[in-house]
């Protein structure tokens, strides 16, 4: 069943008797076993009206932007779907197999779709006066969790500080990256766009820490770090 929106004429032929027993599959695998309903077209003239919907459909929807892992995620054949102008991996096996699988072992998240702006020490201190945290005392090598608010003290979005030696990087949420990228350009200060140069991956599970061991030096302690290669913060 094509997942697509369109007036076209048709008639059910099979409904999925087993969502009456496992409903939950509608959550956990909507492409696969969870479909609801199967459908014929009668008149199969209308083809031509469906493509022409999804090419009004298409029309209305913002440039889609692409994690750099995008090729990995259809080669493996994820779920897709789409958030904050982003297309990202939503599902793979199910929702249900992949929350038990991380929280017994580990899993990886892609989630590039998240903004990372790179800033210059040198407006530690404008930062500071804009959230409701202290980023001047905060240690090198560290991360904070913060709230940026406006003028009337109102919360802007909740963003999370890795701070380095000559720069801090300021990662935020997907949907309002742009809300606190102009922020700060009415702020005047003046930061480093890396979301679409970069990709952004979260791991998490028991068996996280071991596991990226083999790959790259894990700190015993809550540090961020940064070389020419990779970007770290735990």
């Amino acid at each position: 069943v094509a997942e697509a929106y369109a007036p076209m004429d048709c008639v059910v032929v099979e409904i999925n008797s087993t969502l009456d027993s496992e409903p939950e599959i509608i959550n956990s695998d909507p492409c696969g076993e969870g479909w609801m309903v199967k459908a014929e077209v009668k008149n199969l003239d209308d083809s031509g009206m469906l493509y022409q919907e999804y090419e009004n459909f298409i029309s209305y929807m913002p440039s889609i932007k692409y994690s750099p892992l995008h090729s990995l995620h259809v080669k493996n054949k994820a779920k897709f779907i789409e958030f904050g102008g982003w297309t990202m991996p939503f599902s793979y096996k199910g929702t249900i197999k992949e929350h038990q699988f991380v929280r017994q072992s580990h899993g990886y998240f892609d989630v590039s779709h998240m903004g990372r702006l790179l800033i210059n020490k040198d407006y530690l201190q404008k930062i500071s006066s804009l959230i409701c945290s202290d980023l001047i005392e905060l240690k090198s090598g560290k991360a904070l969790y913060s709230i940026f608010t406006n003028e009337k003290g109102s919360a802007l979005d909740d963003v999370i500080f890795w701070k380095y030696d000559d720069y801090i990087l300021l990662i935020c949420n997907a949907a309002n990256t742009d809300k606190i990228t102009n922020y700060l350009q009415t702020e005047k200060i003046i930061f480093q766009d890396l979301t679409e140069k970069t990709a952004l991956v979260a791991v998490q599970g028991p068996e996280a820490i071991s596991n990226l061991k083999a790959l790259l030096p894990i700190p015993d302690s809550f540090s961020c770090l940064s070389n020419d290669i990779y970007t770290y913060a735990r």
